[in-house]
């Protein structure tokens, strides 16, 4: 996240300049240029993924987009041209490289910080014509004019901006879903768009005050005419970005465009050198914007390009249509006034359709005023940023999810994707039953989704002994959990019950209709009745909100991580632990209970896949058994035996009958889950209880196994 990167310093960019301007300068051999490249290349990457500026993603996107500038003329100027050997500076014969080293850097540095390179043999097109004024005073007060004047711009927009209602949103992923209309949308595009061109337009002007007041960098007035052209020039999507928008980026564009047209053979003035250029300048001018997308982070990297190309295909159509105007309809050269209007009003029909594409990028996909119209252009191309909160992250099913995440390939059904951000907590991060402590947690993280795993768990005996306990701590838990998921605005709530909610006197198998069909076994009783208001407040909050909560049942749950404490523990980790236990002291394996009841047990990992699953495709508000097939029950002896064939126990093993049995068996349909999630396989029994042995065994010290 943003919040979690250094602030800029202010001395950040000179190490990366020093570099570029040293190998201008310098233009050494071959092996150096890229060693220094390669240096170079490392520190502007630095400066983009470590810090962030402290003013907002929007501000973070310009200077993401600066230095990756200064990045890419980085390669253009030591591998595709010398310009201290190419170019001339005006009324000088000689090339600058004749000249001594300080004189060199000292050109070097100039061409740096001469974007339009004004004044150079190989000044930039269209640049405006210099500010009529006559004195060196005359020119610093017009800037100074249009200094606050930009200053006004700026405040006007960024008041808009934020005084919206969902800015304090930004970056969270949220949209507004009221402002979808035509003027609200317009405005949003010209606020944002506002915003850009007066910060550009502010740093060029304190630019031009310095260099136009110490002399310094080709310091002279008619040098530093302003950064943006006339708007009266853009009716046409072309005329927009090559003569009204500021030129600052051409001298990349033109330095490679001709470089590729020429390494092609193809003949200046052709309509194929001309295309292959524009192509080329909207590619590179979009390489450039992902700077941007880099300093705001990884999974926004490719989200600027959409937008530059597809004004390179605009311009491509609008060159069409004006040749066959020209041909057919006889347009002559010189627009009239009537087809000037028309061409305004097309290029505002054209940026209020792609402006989503940009505007979208720049608000962190936040505050966008038009996300609907967004995500039909750019689903295809990225990924909604999404936080995932995953209470209880440090239990059993948490680490599952954690080890699924890590290992699966990204991008695949179970793996993560981009745009994705998982955050997984436990109890020693926030206490959930506090509800202070849960606002402040959601407020730290600011997620979109949520995987509700938390809660007070335990085995059959504690349960049965602290029945108030586990009824009031997770009625707490659940409640401060849903409450600030909507509060905050999530998209989504997975939260996970169990198979204990179900009544105890109820045909079987059990299914997602059979919940509140009863009284659920005595020996659940709080834990049970707080897991079955889980069920009844996700559909008040969908009845009232609009809320997309939802649970998952699993059934009897086992693997890595899982809690092996004797008094707590849950069936399969309490007869690992007790196994493990009478190997090593040499005394009787004794399980509790007749070991006739049946249980169905899923893997950890196999849970984790399917809450995986669920939080990316499962959208109803009923809760989903997840669980193998009822025929697949196991009887806790047969558990036991397996434990003891894992385990390589050869002592004495005995039930005892005079303990509680529990529910003899509450065999749950997956047929649900089955006709949802197509195929899916499950892990074995044997094989995962062999998993779960070996890596308890291995993780005996540092298990939760509370006092042997």
């Amino acid at each position: 996240m943003l919040n979690e990167r250094e602030l800029l310093p202010l001395w950040a960019h000179i190490p990366p300049h020093i570099t570029l301007v040293t190998l201008i300068a310098t233009r050494p051999p071959l092996l150096i240029r890229l060693a220094l490249t390669t240096l170079g290349t490392y520190q502007f990457y630095a400066l983009l993924s470590r810090y962030t500026t402290g003013g907002g993603p929007m501000h973070d996107y310009s200077m993401g987009g600066a230095i990756h500038q200064y990045l890419v003329a980085l390669y253009l100027f030591v591998w595709l041209c010398d310009p201290l050997k190419e170019w001339r500076y005006k009324g000088e014969k000689a090339a600058p490289a004749k000249y001594p080293l300080l004189r060199r850097l000292y050109y070097a540095a100039c061409i740096v910080c001469n974007a339009r390179l004004i004044g150079w043999s190989s000044q930039v097109a269209n640049v405006p014509p210099p500010t009529a004024t006559g004195s060196r005073a005359e020119y610093l007060w017009n800037r100074f004019l249009r200094l606050l004047q930009c200053l006004l711009y700026l405040d006007l927009a960024q008041s808009y901006i934020r005084l919206q209602p969902l800015y304090p949103l930004l970056g969270t992923g949220e949209f507004p879903t009221g402002w979808r209309g035509f003027v609200m949308r317009f405005v949003c595009v010209f606020a944002w768009y506002l915003s850009a061109y007066a910060s550009m337009k502010l740093v060029h002007i304190v630019l031009s005050l310095f260099c136009v007041g110490t002399g310094l960098f080709n310091g002279k007035p008619e040098e530093w005419p302003m950064a943006f052209g006339n708007w009266s020039d853009a009716y046409t999507i072309r005329r927009f970005w090559g003569r009204t928008w500021h030129q600052n980026l051409r001298r990349n564009f033109t330095i490679a465009g001709k470089a590729l047209t020429n390494a092609l053979g193809l003949k200046m003035g052709t309509n194929a050198s001309a295309y292959t250029q524009l192509y080329v300048a909207f590619a590179i001018s979009g390489f450039i914007h992902v700077g941007g997308d880099v300093m705001l982070g990884r999974q926004y990297i490719g989200q600027s390009m959409p937008f530059f190309l597809a004004n390179a295909v605009a311009i491509t159509v609008e060159d069409a249509v004006i040749a066959v105007g020209r041909r057919w309809l006889r347009f002559t050269p010189q627009p009239t006034k009537w087809a000037m209007l028309l061409g305004y009003v097309w290029v505002i029909a054209w940026f209020y359709l792609v402006a989503p594409l940009h505007v979208d990028m720049m608000s962190c996909l936040a505050t966008s005023a038009f996300y609907h119209l967004h995500r039909s252009f750019s689903l295809a191309f990225a990924h909604d940023m999404s936080v995932i909160l995953v209470t209880g992250g440090t239990g059993l099913v948490g680490k599952a999810i954690e080890y699924v995440i890590e290992t699966e390939p990204e991008g695949s059904r179970f793996g993560k994707r981009p745009g994705e951000k998982w955050v997984f907590i436990g109890s020693s991060e926030a206490d959930l039953r506090n509800q202070e402590q849960s606002k402040k947690l959601f407020e730290k993280y600011k997620p979109t989704h949520v995987i509700h795993l938390a809660a007070l768990v335990g085995g059959l005996f504690i349960n049965m002994k602290r029945k108030l306990d586990f009824l009031r701590d997770n009625i707490l838990i659940n409640d401060n959990v849903l409450h600030n998921a909507h509060e905050f605005g999530c998209k989504k709530v997975i939260s996970c019950l169990s198979t204990c909610v179900y009544p105890d006197k109820v045909e079987y198998p059990l299914d997602e209709t059979k919940i509140h069909l009863g009284l659920p076994h005595d020996s659940n009783f709080g834990y049970a009745h707080a897991k079955r208001l889980v069920d009844v407040q996700n559909h008040a909050y969908k009845d009232q909100y609009g809320d997309n909560f939802t649970s998952a049942i699993p059934t009897n749950v086992f693997g890595p991580h899982d809690n092996f404490d004797l008094e707590s523990a849950h069936v399969l980790p309490a007869l690992m632990h007790k196994c493990y236990l009478a190997k090593k002291n040499g005394t009787p394996f004794v399980v509790w209970g007749s070991g006739k009841p049946l249980r169905q047990f899923i893997y950890s990992r196999d849970l984790a896949k399917l809450f995986i699953w669920m939080l990316r495709e499962y959208d109803d508000v009923e809760p989903l058994i997840l669980s193998v097939g009822e025929d697949e029950e196991v009887s806790i002896k047969q558990a036991a035996d397996a434990v003891v064939g894992a385990m390589g126990f050869t002592g004495e093993y005995r039930f005892d009958a005079t303990k509680a049995d529990g529910q003899f068996r509450k065999p749950a349909s997956n047929k649900k889950l089955l006709s949802l999630i197509g195929d899916f396989e499950f892990t074995p029994f044997d094989k995962a209880l062999e998993e779960t042995v070996q890596w308890f065994q291995q993780n005996y010290e540092n298990a939760r196994i509370g006092k042997p």
